[in-house]
């Protein structure tokens, strides 16, 4: 999306989500110059049907904003194996 960024991950046991957020957005702000707002959003996944659903939601971002017709012609997304997404397989 041109003006937002919708990510799913996993932290591991120690890190603090908060943390790790705001490290993501230092860093990728002093490479790319991306000036972002302060704060997130963030739902938790505690399922597998969840975690479909809000990766559903993700995937026709683009398509519900009039950027093209059609998901899969989206180049700026990564889908990875979500039958071992979220456990420790």
């Amino acid at each position: 999306m041109p003006d937002h960024i919708h990510l799913i991950v996993q932290p591991n046991e120690q890190e603090r989500f908060s943390q790790l957020i705001g490290d993501f957005k230092r860093i990728l702000g002093k490479i790319v110059g991306i000036r972002w707002h302060r704060g997130f959003f963030d739902h938790r996944i505690r399922c597998h049907e969840s975690l479909e659903q809000k990766w559903n939601y993700i995937e026709q971002n683009p398509v519900r904003a009039c950027l093209l017709p059609n998901s899969r012609k989206w180049p700026y997304q990564w889908k990875p194996d979500t039958q071992s997404f979220g456990t420790d397989a």
